[in-house]
């Protein structure tokens, strides 16, 4: 029922339809049905992150996908401190080369950020 209704909703700037959906997925641990309702109807970034954060071990690199977009959202609003510690939480999710070498990208996009640079 909730999927046809998603068809017949519109997504607004304050209202995704998908979240409902998204949400009692993630609580009944169906996480491949949560990515694929994501996908096909988007989300709201905190339900992307509710996902992220309930389905990283079966779905790694949607967690990363998440993780990565919201690092950038942190690091341009000045939270650092924050988005290092994302980065941090997305290492086990991959080899250390993959880390290695997504670090070293954040250092060359946002190298002027001195700060961030520091916690890096």
């Amino acid at each position: 029922m909730l999927k046809t209704r998603l068809g017949k909703t519109s997504r607004s700037i304050w209202h995704y339809p998908a979240d409902l959906l998204v949400r009692i997925l993630t609580h009944e641990k169906m996480y491949d049905a949560a990515w694929a309702a994501m996908r096909q109807n988007q989300a709201s970034s905190g339900v992307k992150q509710e996902l992220a954060g309930a389905g990283e071990a079966p779905h790694p690199r949607e967690a990363l996908e998440v993780y990565a977009a919201r690092v950038e959202e942190l690091i341009n609003a000045g939270g650092y401190a924050e988005a290092v510690k994302l980065v941090s939480r997305m290492a086990p999710l991959r080899n250390a080369a993959e880390q290695a070498s997504y670090i070293a990208a954040l250092k060359v996009r946002h190298g002027r950020k001195r700060n961030l640079m520091k916690l890096l």
